[in-house]
């Protein structure tokens, strides 16, 4: 059963997507090659993906909260 904590940590989970960007930046500008240009869609594509994940667990999560009326 899921509750407002339940809900607090997935929006949290839904904030690493901006440590994943940092990640990628990082390994781009100061990796220790080059990355390439295929290496950065493939990095980007998981992180949407993941990012989508992420947000669908939260609203998931939101509105079974909502039908349980625990949040109004």
């Amino acid at each position: 059963m899921a509750d407002r904590f339940d809900l607090e940590q997935a929006i949290l989970a839904m904030w690493s997507t901006k440590e994943d960007i940092d990640l990628l930046l990082e390994q781009y500008l100061d990796g220790p090659k080059p990355m390439t240009e295929d290496e950065v869609s493939n990095f980007l594509i998981g992180l949407a993906a993941i990012h989508d994940a992420r947000s669908q667990r939260a609203f998931s999560i939101f509105e079974k909260l909502v039908a349980d009326r625990k949040v109004l």
